[in-house]
C-alpha cells in the first residue's frame, strides 16, 4: 500500500515538473518573439461551444471616445500611482474562481456574492474583444455588474507575442488603471501590437499610464505573473476547449464564445438568477 502511495507521490511531482517545464517553454516563445504572426484582430479557430455564433463588427479600435476608468479590484503588482479605485471595489482573497487558477492576479468587477460569476478570456491583439469591451460589456455592467447579478473576472488569453506584453504591461498598471489601460491598449491596437518594436511602444503607453521606466522593465521580467497568464490561458484550453477569444465561462460550465449582443448573454444569465435579484 505504502509503494502505491509512493508511486503516486512520485508521478505528481513528475507530472507538475512537465507542466513547469511547457510553462516556462511558453514564456520564452512569447517574450523571444519566435511566434512571429500578425496579431490578431478577430476570433480563430473557432470551436464549437454552447452557445456560438459569428460576429462581423468592425474592431472599435480607433475611437475617439476617452478610455473610461470603470471600477475594478484585483490583488495585482503596485502601481505606482496614487490607488484611485472605486469604493465598490472588492479585492479576491486568493480564492480560485472557475478555471482552476489562483485569483492572484485576477481584476475583477462586481460584488463577490454575487450569484453568477463570469469568467472572461480575451487578447488585447483581438478586435472582437474590443468590440466587446467597448459595446457589449457596457452593457452588461449596467443590467448586471452594477446590479450585484454578476460578478465579472478578467482574464488574457493572448495568441501572440504582443498580445503576451500588452497584458504584462496591463496588469502591471494596478487593478484601479486596469480598466482604463485595457482600453487604451484596444485603441491605439494598431500603434503598438503591428509596430517593429512593441515593447518600445508599450513603454511609452507605460509613461501616460504612470508607470516609472523601472516597474516597466520589472514587469517584463516579471516570473511569476508571466506563469500566471501561460497556465491560465493553458486551464482554459485545457478546461473548457477554449481556442478562441472573446470566450466566456459562465458559473464555471457554460462557455459562451464570441462577440455577442448582450440579449444573447441575457438567455444565459437571467436563468441563473434568485428570483428575488
Amino acid at each position: 500500500m505504502s509503494n502505491s502511495t509512493g508511486g503516486k507521490s512520485r508521478m505528481g511531482l513528475i507530472i507538475g515538473a512537465v507542466v513547469a517545464l511547457a510553462g516556462a517553454g511558453i514564456a520564452f516563445v512569447f517574450m523571444q518573439g519566435q511566434e512571429n504572426r500578425t496579431p490578431q484582430t478577430q476570433a480563430v479557430d473557432q470551436q464549437p461551444s454552447v452557445v456560438a455564433e459569428s460576429t462581423t463588427a468592425t474592431p472599435m479600435v480607433t475611437s475617439d471616445a476617452e478610455p473610461e476608468n470603470t471600477s475594478a479590484a484585483t490583488s495585482s503588482p503596485k502601481p505606482d500611482t496614487p490607488n484611485n479605485a472605486s469604493e465598490n471595489a472588492k479585492t479576491p482573497s486568493g480564492d480560485k474562481v472557475p478555471g482552476g487558477i489562483s485569483a492572484e492576479y485576477d481584476v475583477v468587477f462586481g460584488a463577490s456574492d454575487a450569484p453568477v460569476t463570469i469568467v472572461e478570456y480575451a487578447s488585447l491583439t483581438c478586435g472582437h474583444c474590443a468590440d466587446f469591451h467597448f459595446g457589449t460589456f457596457k452593457d452588461m455592467q449596467e443590467k448586471y455588474i452594477k446590479t450585484g447579478k454578476v460578478r465579472f473576472v478578467m482574464r488574457d488569453f493572448p495568441f501572440d507575442r504582443p498580445g503576451f506584453l500588452g497584458a504584462l504591461v496591463a496588469r502591471c498598471t494596478g487593478p484601479e488603471n486596469y480598466p482604463a489601460t485595457v482600453e487604451i491598449l484596444f485603441k491605439m491596437v494598431r500603434e503598438w501590437a503591428f509596430a517593429t518594436d512593441p515593447i518600445a511602444e508599450l513603454k511609452k503607453i507605460s509613461r501616460l499610464r504612470g508607470m516609472s521606466e523601472s516597474r516597466f522593465a520589472a514587469c517584463l521580467t516579471d516570473e511569476p505573473l508571466q506563469k500566471w497568464i501561460i497556465e491560465s490561458r493553458q486551464l482554459a484550453n485545457d478546461n473548457f476547449g477554449i481556442q478562441s477569444t472573446p470566450s466566456f465561462i459562465i458559473n464555471g460550465e457554460k462557455v459562451v464564445s464570441g462577440n455577442l449582443p448582450i440579449e444573447a448573454f441575457s438567455k444565459v444569465i437571467d436563468p441563473l438568477l434568485p428570483e428575488n435579484l
